[in-house]
């Protein structure tokens, strides 16, 4: 690499590391190092939600993916797995997280259901997390490998001790702070990216020519017999809304950042404007991997992974691969310290704090949170070396992850805020049997009987089901909760607060409508006009 480059990446390093630096000096308690003191206002929440949801999963996977496949991908990020859940989050779930105070989801279990729902619920999302964790380190080392030149394990080094400092430092204030620096970052490059890449392949009439002979390339809305399993229309818009669900509705890593806003109001519309945000970043990462189908082929059928990195060490000139690399530490290191906090943020109130170790000084807490920083940094560092080999893909890597776990306890969370006569040993049962019955169904059963249909996307359905059949047809064996246990937790029992009404530019209901119109405009535009 030229010397502006470097330039480029040791500064951004260094701003990442003296805002860390900087916060450090705030975090004087578990309330300022899990929740920034709960003082965030809602486009800061916003900005650090797509900061932390547009990882170099999107830069990698997503490019490498829809070359291979097609902008039917996009589906993930879009108006089924994205809008639709963000909106549902907005109305129903962060209302109830808020008003209950709660620093993490099993914390919220527990209250609905009993200790033991708590620390299987953080069990399950750490475990999963950790390997969530090394899909991201993996696709923010490979590019940093390939590009300059460095060994595989020295750009895992970098990669991982990098956020880890910073996240070490600032809690999640600093992380949520340097996420604006980074969506920014990542905003100008992907924008800068995508100019380059559709300049080498014609423009946009250069790119619809070299892939006239596909016109499915460009659809997103798929027959099964124009896409392949993880591509038609039913495994997008079914089945892709249960990970949305999970994800967006009840996944600690995401939602935290709307725990740190002020108000419940904050939360929502940062949930809601953060969908709207999401649609330009994947439609630019979209461009980018249909040029890559159409400028190196080869490549794309060996290890698709790899297009994205070729992209940037050709096509791009002087100084801006400098900007390349640091949106992809930017996108790396954004959903990283997410990963980071949320799980140490879990491990700490919802393990250490709550079953093992209780009654110490709030900085005691705010040093082992620190400590597991550390410790699960090394974890995803391992787990990293590994994901090519088991799942071929880093996008699907990092999906199919979320599909075996996220929606069972979806599910669980779901069932005990909608119905009143769940109780905690059946939902218990129900959670470890569909997270089991999902891994297997999806490792071993699936692609061997129903090859023609089967995605991953069904294991997460089919281990949501299980665990409602379980925890419904349990409950009715059980004594119920009372009345006042539920008090707060359950739909309809929250006593409402008169509190200031958002003016309407800002109120979230009005953005709902908003991001609805967008997401089926564009779902329409790609499937009937494209």
């Amino acid at each position: 690499m030229a010397w502006p480059d470097i330039v480029i990446i040791i500064g951004y390093f260094v701003v990442v590391l003296s805002l860390g630096v900087y916060f450090s000096r705030y975090m004087k308690s578990q309330k300022d190092f899990f929740l920034a003191g709960k003082k965030m206002p809602w486009w800061i929440a916003a900005c650090s939600l797509q900061a932390t949801d547009i990882g170099p999963e999107t830069y990698i996977g997503v490019t490498g993916i829809v070359a291979a496949s097609g902008l039917a991908w996009l589906n993930y990020d879009w108006l089924p797995a994205c809008t639709i859940p963000c909106i549902i989050s907005a109305w129903i779930f962060v209302r109830h997280y808020q008003k209950s105070g709660v620093y993490t989801i099993p914390e919220f279990i527990e209250r609905r259901y009993d200790p033991s729902m708590r620390a299987l619920w953080g069990i399950s999302f750490v475990i999963v997390r950790t390997l969530t964790l090394g899909v991201v380190i993996y696709t923010m080392s490979l590019p940093i490998s390939l590009i300059i030149g460095w060994p595989w394990w020295v750009s895992l080094l970098v990669a991982a001790g990098v956020t880890g400092a910073y996240c070490f430092l600032g809690g999640l204030k600093g992380v949520m702070i340097t996420d604006v620096l980074q969506f920014i970052i990542m905003t100008v490059c992907a924008t800068g990216l995508v100019f380059f890449s559709m300049r080498a392949v014609g423009g946009w009439s250069g790119l619809r020519e070299a892939l006239a002979d596909s016109p499915q390339m460009f659809h997103v809305v798929l027959s099964r017999a124009e896409g392949d399993p993880d591509t038609w229309w039913g495994a997008m818009f079914i089945g892709t809304l249960s990970l949305g669900l999970a994800y967006w509705c009840t996944d600690q890593n995401t939602l935290q950042r709307t725990f740190a806003c002020k108000t419940v109001e904050d939360s929502r519309t940062a949930l809601v404007v953060g969908s709207i945000m999401k649609f330009p970043m994947t439609f630019i990462w979209g461009l980018f991997g249909l040029c890559a189908f159409v400028l190196y082929p080869q490549i794309v059928e060996s290890n698709p992974d790899d297009a994205m990195p070729k992209m940037v060490t050709e096509l791009l000139p002087v100084g801006t691969a400098g900007a390349a690399i640091t949106a992809l530490y930017a996108a790396g290191m954004s959903s990283c310290d997410s990963l980071l906090t949320s799980m140490s943020t879990v491990l700490t109130r919802d393990i250490y704090q709550r079953f093992l170790v209780k009654n110490k000084q709030d900085l005691h807490y705010v040093w082992v949170g620190r400590g597991f920083i550390i410790l699960l940094l090394i974890c995803g560092t391992l787990f990293a070396t590994v994901v090519f080999p088991i799942f071929g893909a880093a996008y699907v890597a990092w999906q199919s992850v979320l599909s075996y776990i996220q929606f069972p306890l979806f599910v669980t969370l779901a069932l005990g805020i909608f119905y009143k006569r769940a109780t905690a040993l059946p939902a218990f049962v129900g959670l470890l049997a569909g997270i089991v019955f999902a891994v297997i169904l999806d490792r071993l059963i699936g692609p061997k009987f129903i090859p023609y249909w089967w995605s991953f996307v069904w294991a997460g359905w089919a281990g949501g089901i299980l665990t409602a059949v379980i925890t419904i047809g349990g409950s009715r064996f059980t004594e119920p909760y009372t009345e006042e246990k539920l008090k707060g937790l359950c739909w309809g029992t929250i006593e409402e607060k008169e509190e200031d009404k958002p003016k309407l530019i800002m109120d979230w209901r009005l953005w709902s409508v908003v991001a609805l119109v967008i997401g089926i405009s564009l779902t329409l535009i790609f499937w009937l006009v494209l």
